[in-house]
């Protein structure tokens, strides 16, 4: 057995529901409450390095057998939004979103919503193991489509089986769920989220960037945040990742700490956490002075790209067209949910009809050659031209 047992809480506890030898309480920072109490018990374990603990939570050990260190993590900030205090989502949208910024979410949920047959699930306590394969393989596609379009990489996609490993028991067991966003019955928008007490964790979020014009990650933290409120839920962690819609949802920004907790009487213990101690102090200083983030670029540049850019998106311009005009054109009607074209024409059709505020049951597909496509609603018609 090593001296030193190293641990990551929020995979430990909020992914797996542990319980620990060594916390004797956990309780909420912002009130008080106890989140977690149980009699600590020792053991021969003799030291702890505890990564990812939030410090919206504050803890106890049991201080007749151990000692506790605590260091912030670093360039690490994690977003929440505290639901107390609010009796609705849209009591907290009137009191924490200006309205320069709740009104364009909440119109992009109404054009969602008007241009497509929006449904939207949550499966919490059950779910078939035939929607849950096709919710999972449509969420490892649109992640890698994500972060090829970003050419990145996510350890998302390095731990993908222990995902899939895991999160169907999970769910049936109410410790995780499940959100999908539907557009005419296909899947367009997932998030795996994990549910202890009265804590929502939305751990993935990931949607089709065909939509990106409907801005599907605040209708999906919006889908989310309601339930929170109609299931009473204290408060719903964004996690991690400094992404411009956690700033604008959060109203509780946090840090994560690292935790060194020792027995009193090991010489051993306390020299290797001391030594953990002095890693996270040179850790951070590098990240003070931003030089992790200059090796993490010439790592990556090394490497090369981890995520095939399978799916990339095309340059095209759309310009309208004199709907007399589709008359003297050479043109065939496609049907654009069967046609090879699909993957190409989907984000100029998707853009179209929010522009154009148009149905999709409305809109038809013309094909002039691979490059040029005509897109014709109830009220204008464009042609779209490929740069390929």
């Amino acid at each position: 057995m090593p001296i030193l047992k190293k641990e990551d809480f929020y995979n430990s506890y909020f992914q797996k529901d542990k319980t620990f030898e060594y916390y004797s309480k956990i309780g909420y920072t912002h009130n008080n409450k106890i989140f977690y109490s149980k009699a600590a018990t020792t053991n021969k374990q003799k030291a702890y390095a505890i990564s990812l603990f939030p410090n919206y939570f504050h803890s106890e050990v049991l201080k007749s057998s151990y000692n506790i260190k605590k260091t912030v993590q670093k360039n690490l900030d994690g977003f929440a939004v505290l639901t107390n205090g609010y009796s609705n989502i849209n009591e907290y949208l009137q009191n924490h979103l200006k309205p320069k910024t709740r009104g364009p979410i909440l119109r992009r949920i109404k054009r969602l919503e008007s241009c497509f047959n929006i449904e939207y699930k949550l499966c919490y306590g059950n779910i078939s193991k035939e929607l849950y394969d096709t919710a999972l393989s449509k969420l490892k596609e649109m992640l890698l489509s994500r972060f090829a379009q970003k050419k990145d990489s996510t350890e998302i996609l390095d731990k993908w089986e222990h995902y899939e490993k895991t999160t169907f028991e999970a769910i049936k067991n109410k410790t995780a769920s499940l959100f999908i966003v539907y557009a005419n019955n296909e899947i367009i928008g997932i998030s795996i989220n994990y549910l202890i007490k009265d804590i929502f964790i939305g751990h993935i979020f990931c949607y089709d960037i065909n939509f990106s014009k409907f801005s599907l990650g605040n209708t999906m933290v919006y889908k989310l945040l309601e339930w929170c409120f109609e299931n009473k839920y204290s408060m719903l962690d964004m996690g991690n990742g400094d992404l411009e819609y956690k700033k604008i949802w959060c109203n509780l920004k946090y840090n994560y700490e690292y935790h060194f907790i020792y027995k009193k009487e090991s010489i051993p213990g306390f020299i290797l956490a001391h030594l953990e101690i002095l890693k996270i102090k040179i850790k951070n200083t590098l990240k003070y002075y931003k030089i992790d983030k200059a090796y993490t670029y010439v790592k990556k540049k090394l490497k090369g790209p981890t995520i095939p850019n399978s799916n990339p998106f095309f340059n095209y311009t759309i310009e309208p067209i004199n709907p007399e005009s589709l008359n003297q054109l050479e043109v065939t009607k496609i049907d654009f949910n069967k046609s090879p074209h699909l993957n190409n024409i989907k984000k100029p059709m998707y853009d179209f009809l929010y522009t154009e505020q148009e149905h999709i049951d409305n809109l038809e597909v013309f094909l002039i050659n691979e490059n040029n496509y005509i897109l014709k609603g109830t009220k204008k018609v464009k042609k779209v031209t490929f740069d390929l």
